[in-house]
């Protein structure tokens, strides 16, 4: 990765798979990053708050504090 010197903790493997599906992509629009990637830190922290304030829908899944668990499994804790 002579072009991103700065840029680390890649696998080959995974080098690899990024550019076979970047060379595969017929999409129309280019690969970007998620929106929320695109987004500042402090623009997430304000998405956090407000998704934190509003009430919650029936049968939506708990809020598990950034937790990457099942929601089930948050709440053994």
């Amino acid at each position: 990765m002579a072009e991103f010197p700065h840029m680390k903790g890649f696998s080959r493997t995974n080098v690899y798979k990024m550019r076979a599906f970047a060379a595969a992509w017929t999409g129309p629009e280019p690969i970007v990053q998620t929106p929320s990637g695109q987004l500042s830190w402090s623009h997430n922290v304000i998405g956090l708050r407000r998704a934190a304030s509003r009430p919650r829908r029936k049968g939506a899944a708990p809020y598990t504090g950034g937790s990457n668990r099942h929601s089930t499994e948050a709440g053994q804790q």
